[in-house]
């Protein structure tokens, strides 16, 4: 069973690093990073954390969604995001199905 479930993980490693949405969102990120604005932006936002709520840092936020590229690296995040959170789910749901076996 062990070696299934690696297998199939490789196979799940795989199908992320040949996905297109996934090779756009590595593009996006590395020019995200060199845009200059924006990473005064995100260091700006990441000094203001500590009080998230403040106008501050919310206008930082409001400034970098509104950047189209971010925007869409973020949407692409929140999907990668959901899809792992279902793997995960699924991976301790055979870890508690494997540990009930013994």
């Amino acid at each position: 069973m062990y070696k299934e479930v690696e297998n199939k993980i490789k196979e799940i490693i795989e199908l992320f690093e040949s996905n297109d949405s996934i090779k756009d969102m590595i593009s996006l990120k590395k020019e995200l990073l060199e845009d200059e604005k924006v990473s005064k932006l995100l260091n700006d936002y990441i000094s203001n954390l500590d009080n998230p709520y403040s106008k501050e840092c919310i206008r930082i936020k409001e400034d970098l969604l509104s950047n189209p590229k971010f925007k869409k690296y973020k949407d692409y995040e929140e999907k990668l995001l959901f899809i792992l959170m279902q793997v995960n789910h699924k991976l301790k749901n055979l870890q508690v199905e494997k540990s009930c076996g013994l």
